[in-house]
């Protein structure tokens, strides 16, 4: 079974047991899977909505919120997390900066409890013919997999959850 994390969308709940979550078009957002050992769910979050511009950081408030929206969406607490492709090379991103990366990786592993595994424009995670779950660069082109995929699943609500 797939599921599909549209751009600002948490894919639909499906079981973990062979199946995948995945998403794609990722550049400055990040992949993040919650998951229990029974179900998972992928929300592409756009990383500019928690972008605090007059401090040059990331707002740890909206990174909270959106850590209990995601929880309370879908009721699991365990979490992998996977970069968008900016966020793994910095040095010829022109309003990007390692600072500003660090700073993001590290309130992602402060909020998710768990650090960035992945950087990539298209992440997937699941068990596929096992059990174990895994975070990885998807090779498979997903923009042919399901020509619809970018506006599968529910709309993440930014700006009730700007901290």
């Amino acid at each position: 079974m797939i599921a599909y994390a549209g751009f600002d969308r948490l894919s639909e709940t499906i079981p973990i047991q062979n199946s995948w979550v995945m998403t794609a078009g990722l550049a400055n957002c990040i992949a993040v899977v919650a998951f229990n050992y029974n179900s998972m769910a992928m929300a592409h979050f756009d990383t500019a909505f928690c972008w605090d511009q007059p401090n040059h950081c990331f707002n740890l408030n909206t990174l909270l919120n959106w850590r209990l929206w995601l929880t309370t969406r879908t009721g699991f607490t365990l979490f992998k997390v996977g970069l968008g492709a900016v966020w793994n090379n910095t040095a010829n991103k022109l309003a990007i900066n390692d600072s500003q990366r660090f700073d993001l990786i590290n309130k992602i592993t402060y909020v998710f409890r768990a650090e960035p595994l992945i950087a990539g424009a298209c992440i997937r995670f699941g068990t596929g013919l096992g059990f174990q779950p895994r975070l990885e660069e998807s090779y498979v082109d997903i923009w042919m997999e399901s020509a619809n995929w970018k506006d599968e699943g529910h709309q993440i609500p930014y700006f009730e959850l700007m901290g």
